[in-house]
């Protein structure tokens, strides 16, 4: 396996989710909860700041509000990583974002699951 992210699922996970929980806090998954969310406008967005062959379709992107017992999050998931630090799963609880992500070992040249927060 060779390269890195994809520079369009990298920065929606990696930059943009995170920017937007530090930004709105509860605001996000209030708007998650109302049906107002919409993420694919997000991730449009990040991919129009790109050059047209580093942009990718938003087939399999989702989002859900869920209550847990510390309070309101927003699970969110992304297309299908290919690349190692994209990731499968977001969990906005604001002001912090975790990550389920896909990673790779050079060494024993295996996939693996990286739980990221």
């Amino acid at each position: 396996m060779t390269g890195g992210p994809r520079p369009h699922h990298y920065a929606f996970a990696h930059r943009e989710v995170p920017r937007a929980a530090r930004e709105f806090g509860a605001d996000i998954v209030a708007a998650a909860a109302a049906g107002t969310l919409d993420l694919t406008r997000v991730w449009d967005g990040v991919g129009g700041s790109l050059p047209p062959e580093e942009r990718l379709p938003s087939d399999g992107l989702w989002w859900r509000h869920r209550e847990t017992p510390a309070g309101g999050a927003l699970l969110v998931g992304l297309p299908a990583p290919r690349r190692p630090a994209e990731a499968y799963y977001l969990l906005v609880l604001p002001p912090r974002v975790g990550t389920l992500e896909l990673g790779w070992s050079p060494v024993t040249e295996d996939w693996y699951t990286v739980l990221g927060a």
